[in-house]
């Protein structure tokens, strides 16, 4: 089961590379992650609220939650959007399907937790 999630990883955030080369034009980056954002939270919003899957956070979770978004994806995505303008998009894909291999390594390095 691993092995199909980690591959079902590699394939998605591996095909990353359509949209950020899709997205690439007169828009300037910043404004293009946040409509890719936008619309995913909001398509993830309606799908928890159709399946009654939504929860309720307290302010200090949501603060949290909104920390670690900009970090892991915004920040992340600003980063990969920038460097598309000077390298292939094809190269680019492949670093960034690499991340789920450097979240085990760093998992192992700060946290001792072995990859399975």
């Amino acid at each position: 089961m691993n092995a199909l999630l980690y591959g079902l990883v590699v394939v998605i955030w591996g095909t990353t590379w359509i949209a950020i080369f899709l997205q690439q034009g007169p828009v300037a980056a910043p404004v293009s992650i946040f409509w890719r954002f936008a619309v995913a939270s909001a398509t993830m919003m309606i799908v928890l609220v159709a399946l009654r899957r939504l929860r309720r956070l307290a302010l200090r979770d949501h603060l949290y939650c909104m920390l670690q978004g900009c970090c892991v994806f915004c920040f992340n995505f600003w980063c990969f959007y920038t460097a598309a303008a000077h390298i292939n998009t094809g190269l680019e894909s492949v670093i960034f399907s690499m991340a789920v291999l450097y979240n085990a390594i760093n998992s192992f390095i700060f946290f001792g937790q072995r990859p399975p």
